[in-house]
């Protein structure tokens, strides 16, 4: 968490950690709920350094992206996200290769076809996981998984979009043939606005867990790299 005051110039800093999950060769997991905690912990350090007469007037997020989030109609998470450092989809990646092809999938989405990305992280829970698929409501991401939780609003911005291979850069849309061959609908993905858009404010929940009043703004980000 940084704390910028309204020149640009960082007043603090604070930082969270939490690790990686392994459960099996090539996999590997987080728990969106370290996430979330990180934010919280980081978020009420840095306030710390507020003085008595400081407004926080907005809030926007940088995270990491290809990191699938599934969860359940009441936006819980209903399994660990799968990492874009994961590696189990070999056999998805092989079947997105067969049916579009290599370079049409960089052409549409910007990103080279591998196994670690979530085009590939949701068609092996459709194939692997039928049960827990059926349950799914969205398919998130850390970036709107925690503007989610912070906003209690659905906002995707396009540079994380992208690296999902489910969006069409030329296009500036989540891609209809990309979201075939995952075998999802539009409506489990939270609709793409500009990086800068304000998505709303600090819910009261929220307002209470991280210390940031319900008067601050929430405001799309970007993938970490942007």
């Amino acid at each position: 968490a940084l704390l910028f005051d309204k020149s640009g110039n960082l007043v603090a800093s604070s930082t969270h950690n939490y690790g990686l999950l392994t459960p099996h060769e090539n996999w590997v997991e987080q728990d969106p709920e370290d996430f979330w905690n990180a934010v919280v912990m980081a978020s009420q350090e840095v306030l710390k350094h507020l003085s008595s007469d400081d407004t926080v007037l907005a809030v926007s997020i940088s995270s990491q992206a290809g990191t699938t989030i599934p969860v359940d109609a009441k936006m819980q998470p209903l399994c660990n996200a799968i990492s874009w450092m994961d590696n189990r989809a070999v056999e998805q990646a092989e079947n997105a290769q067969k049916k579009i092809g290599a370079e049409e999938v960089y052409k549409k989405t910007g990103w080279e076809l591998f196994n670690g990305l979530p085009l590939q992280h949701i068609a092996w829970l459709r194939d692997k996981k039928t049960e827990l698929f059926r349950d799914i409501r969205y398919f998130l991401f850390v970036n709107d998984f925690i503007l989610h939780r912070l906003s209690g609003e659905l906002f995707m911005n396009p540079s994380d979009a992208g690296i999902t291979q489910l969006y069409n850069v030329k296009d500036g849309c989540w891609d209809k043939g990309m979201l075939e061959i995952a075998g999802i609908k539009l409506e489990q993905l939270s609709p793409i606005h500009p990086s800068g858009a304000v998505a709303g404010h600090i819910t009261k929940k929220a307002s209470e867990e991280t210390g940031l009043p319900e008067s601050t703004l929430v405001v799309n980000g970007a993938h970490d790299q942007y």
